[in-house]
């Protein structure tokens, strides 16, 4: 649908209910307008009212709260006052590297997903770009491979092939295998 600029006249093509060609346009219909709110006073029922409400959520008058970083002291504080005081919060800290692979809230075992699973063995094993293909040795588009086409989580279920190769390998043993299992990766036509 075309239509012409509601300001510089300029003739634009929409689809819904545009009325400017650009936000400077646009910005130029406000010159001069005044807000609904501007000049409102609030009653002295109301200021209480909203003051109750920001303290509610936390707001002090004319304090700041501090930001609540791990890293800020005054945080750390907090949360050992509210363990200490209350013995029903458990506090957690972690340690780097305690909640990692099978450890992780995520693990899913072998119900693991397409794209995680390569994630997962390039973790392990690397990328594969540091080696060489199996069949013809090249060192170019090296990719993983999943020998038994089970794509399980064994790390000596794995082997490197250029593109080329993987490619003839997955025909020759049953081509599709994979977008049987993760529907996810199925191309769409």
């Amino acid at each position: 649908m075309k239509k012409n600029c509601l300001v510089c006249g300029k003739e634009i093509t929409t689809r819904g209910a545009t009325k400017y060609c650009s936000g400077k346009c646009y910005g130029e219909t406000k010159i001069g307008h005044t807000p609904w709110n501007k000049g409102i006073k609030h009653t002295p029922e109301m200021k209480a009212r909203l003051n109750m409400e920001g303290l509610k959520l936390g707001r002090q008058k004319g304090i700041k709260k501090p930001t609540l970083s791990i890293n800020n002291p005054m945080f750390r504080e907090e949360i050992k006052q509210k363990v200490h005081s209350n013995p029903n919060v458990i506090a957690t800290q972690f340690k780097k590297g305690e909640h990692i692979g099978e450890n992780s809230f995520n693990w899913k075992g072998n119900k693991v997903g397409y794209y995680a699973l390569h994630d997962w063995v390039k973790r392990k094993l690397g990328f594969a770009k540091n080696g060489h293909c199996k069949n013809c040795k090249t060192k170019n588009n090296l990719e993983w491979t999943n020998i038994s086409l089970k794509y399980r989580r064994k790390i000596d279920d794995w082997m490197i092939l250029c593109a080329k190769c993987h490619d003839t390998y997955d025909r020759k043993e049953g081509w599709g295998m994979a977008s049987k299992k993760f529907p996810e990766i199925r191309r769409k036509y």
